[in-house]
């Protein structure tokens, strides 16, 4: 008997050997091309396979203990074959919903479409009851070679809300009870995010996300990660300074600090945050420019003996005056509100007892008060008119390459 795994051994031998570059780039988008297809009937085979062995689990399985033997069936798939969690069921659960659906088995074989086009449809099927299954199996079959799986996503939701409305709730229902969301802390500090939603909740997200999401002013390279970061930082800055989150004995939720008086007059040495631990003095430079100061006095045993009230760094009247004068964020190119900045000090900085006031502040965003903070850059008010020089280098009217502009915006 011929094992077809070795002939198709020998032919991925050959293809793996080619050398690319010999190749034109109209010869390396024909490859791609003319692979896209058999590594999607390769993995129609493995999801096809997944399936039946999940499906001989289930029908094994004890009454009750179905779910149990199905997520069993998937540990195979993990732990031998290598696959996250998340493709390993969605393997299992698309290959056996698959063995209800043949035209969309033949047409995944075949190579017309990828796995998570097969999981689109086969999901949509289960959603509507089965006098409308063939009709909207045939329309995603139709999509499926046009479209990517977002797309092909919608036009599912979409289909199954007209031909079945019931159904379509049902599985808003489904979905929304999948939704999660985590936030943990890494060994490097870093702070990762992790969510699923859906629905409103997930057009909520998108909404803020991309409303937050400014592109670059002159001088800036990020990368779309960075962006996005930056979205989702000043997106958390905004809600914390709204006040409408819960309050915790009368005060509202607030990025807390703790640092030692000494090093606070002098910027030097660490802080410590309430969640993530030690800070640097440099990365709180921003946030030191626009607070609530809290003095607490200890004693040899480092036991609170004294307690200040909070001394409101910037005073209402200053902030107001700022707002007024500058309308928002006064880095060239940048329109952030009122709302998503922080007074940031001139020339006089905070460790050298600097005191805010007109002729010497303005309002940044947290982005740009940052890299005004680390960019060696000296504060110019001249009336309305705020400008940026580099410390290093004589003003110049105009915009150097290495500078960020120096554009007049007129008071709100």
């Amino acid at each position: 008997m011929v094992d077809p795994f070795e002939d198709l051994a020998r032919a991925v031998g050959r293809v793996s050997g080619l050398e690319f570059d010999a190749f034109s780039d109209d010869a390396l988008r024909a490859l791609l091309r003319r692979l896209r297809p058999q590594m999607d009937r390769l993995s129609a085979v493995r999801t096809r396979a997944a399936g039946d062995l999940s499906a001989r689990a289930v029908a094994a399985a004890p009454v009750g203990r179905e779910a149990g033997a199905a997520r069993e069936s998937q540990r195979f798939l993990r732990e031998d074959l290598n696959l996250s969690p998340s493709d390993a069921k969605n393997a299992a659960e698309t290959g056996r919903k698959l063995r209800g659906a043949p035209d969309t088995a033949e047409r995944f074989s075949s190579g017309d479409f990828s796995q998570a086009h097969a999981k689109v449809i086969t999901d949509a099927l289960a959603q509507v009851d089965r006098a409308h299954r063939d009709a909207l199996e045939r329309s995603l079959l139709e999509h499926a070679t046009k479209v990517d799986p977002v797309e092909l996503g919608r036009i599912a939701r979409r289909e199954v809300a007209r031909l079945d409305p019931d159904g379509a709730e049902r599985a808003a229902h489904r979905r929304h009870d999948r939704r999660s969301g985590s936030i943990t802390q890494g060994a490097d500090g870093g702070v990762h995010l992790r969510a699923s939603l859906y629905g409103l909740a997930g057009e909520r997200a998108m909404t803020a996300f991309m409303a937050f999401r400014t592109p670059d002013t002159a001088g800036e390279r990020r990368s779309p990660a960075q962006q996005g970061a930056d979205a989702l930082e000043a997106i958390f800055e905004v809600a914390l300074r709204s006040g409408e989150a819960s309050t915790q004995h009368g005060v509202r939720p607030h990025v807390l600090v703790t640092v030692q008086w000494s090093e606070l007059a002098q910027q030097a040495g660490i802080g410590e945050l309430g969640f993530t631990g030690p800070v640097t003095m440099a990365e709180l430079r921003p946030l030191l420019a626009d607070c609530d100061l809290t003095r607490v006095i200890l004693d040899a045993d480092s036991v609170p003996i004294e307690v200040s009230k909070r001394t409101r760094h910037v005073p209402a009247g200053l902030w107001a005056a700022l707002v007024t004068r500058d309308g928002g964020c006064r880095w060239p190119g940048c329109d952030a509100p009122p709302a998503w900045c922080q007074a940031a000090h001139g020339n006089v900085p905070y460790r050298d007892d600097g005191k805010l006031h007109l002729a010497d502040a303005a309002l940044l965003c947290l982005r740009h008060h940052r890299r005004f903070d680390d960019g060696n850059w000296q504060l110019r008010v001249d009336g309305t008119n705020v400008t940026f020089d580099r410390a290093d280098q004589p003003h110049r009217d105009g915009c150097a390459d290495d500078q960020p502009g120096y554009p007049d915006r007129a008071p709100p």
